[in-house]
């Protein structure tokens, strides 16, 4: 799945800060282990950031955006399950351009 936005970059942006999860399993399922998810971040349709996620917990992370300060770019967010997709709910949070 992919969320996008068109978003104009401030001339004095340096990245966009974000953080991801893999959410914790319902009790059903706390024993079967999660293939992952592939996570990525693209600006105009190219990679500029991609991470494997497969354990439960947010962890922090940041683009460079400094190529693209004061211009308008399409900023999209892709996950995309590694496997079998059980609970492989990945979460995006605190995104923020700096």
């Amino acid at each position: 799945s992919l969320v996008t936005w068109s978003v104009q970059v401030p001339g004095n942006a340096s990245q966009l800060a974000f953080r991801v999860a893999l959410a914790d399993p319902p009790a059903p399922l706390t024993s079967v282990p999660s293939s992952g998810v592939g996570l990525s971040v693209l600006i105009n349709g190219q990679a500029v950031w991609e991470q494997h996620v497969q354990t439960v917990g947010w962890a922090d992370y940041s683009v460079d955006l400094a190529p693209w300060r004061g211009q308008k770019i399409v900023l999209t967010l892709q996950a995309d399950s590694n496997g079998s997709g059980i609970y492989d709910w990945a979460n995006w949070a605190g995104l923020t351009i700096q």
